[in-house]
């Protein structure tokens, strides 16, 4: 399928951009990339040590591989330029990194509800509508695997579904996942940097 509008937008960017935020508030000097992908690097190392719950938490949600497919769920059209779900997204997301560094310099502030704010504008109904019609280049529907969060089955496939009624089920799932099993990771994640800093640990 060529390159179009995404129906979901790219969340787990949100929550990296969203914890550097947070880091640098906090005067907290790591390369974030090394770390996740290099647990003896010495960025994985200060993480473990100032933010022994929430990281691996963070790992946790980062790593899920949901996202690849939420990547791969586009339609074929071409992209505007001044699409108005990205602005709109591109908004809250702002937000939501805006309070996640506001929360790293010492703030009260809950970021869990501009999370939900940009879980809604996010999803683009418009883009979904054309990727579940858009089945003139079906691809294997063969799942790689089945990932299960919250008793909700999100298939990662080889491709995309070839059906219109498989791909239909495919973004309900998605949709169902990023508000049920990843929101709860998230909001848990920030109630881990709460708890981790209130212990006085850095």
């Amino acid at each position: 399928m060529a390159k179009g509008n995404h129906v979901f937008n790219s969340f787990d960017k949100s929550i990296i951009s969203g914890f550097e935020a947070f880091l640098l508030g906090a005067n907290v000097v790591v390369t974030l990339s090394d770390a996740v992908n290099s647990s003896s690097s010495e960025g994985a190392k200060k993480l473990v040590s100032l933010y022994p719950s929430a990281w691996p938490k963070y790992k946790e949600i980062i790593k899920s591989a949901a996202f690849t497919q939420l990547h791969k769920m586009q339609d074929s059209n071409t992209v505007p330029e001044s699409d108005p779900n990205s602005q709109a997204f591109g908004k809250d997301s702002k937000e939501f990194v805006a309070q996640m560094g506001n929360m790293g310099k010492g703030s009260s502030n809950n970021p869990g509800a501009a999370w939900k704010k940009m879980l809604a504008s996010g999803y683009d109904g418009q883009a979904a509508y054309y990727y579940i019609k858009d089945t003139l280049n079906p691809g294997d529907e063969t799942p790689k695997q089945t990932l299960s969060y919250d008793d909700i089955q999100v298939p990662v496939t080889t491709a995309e579904p070839n059906s219109k009624e498989k791909r239909l089920k495919l973004v309900n799932s998605m949709s169902a996942w990023l508000k049920g099993g990843l929101t709860h990771n998230v909001d848990t994640w920030i109630s881990y940097l709460r708890w981790d800093v209130s212990r006085g640990l850095r």
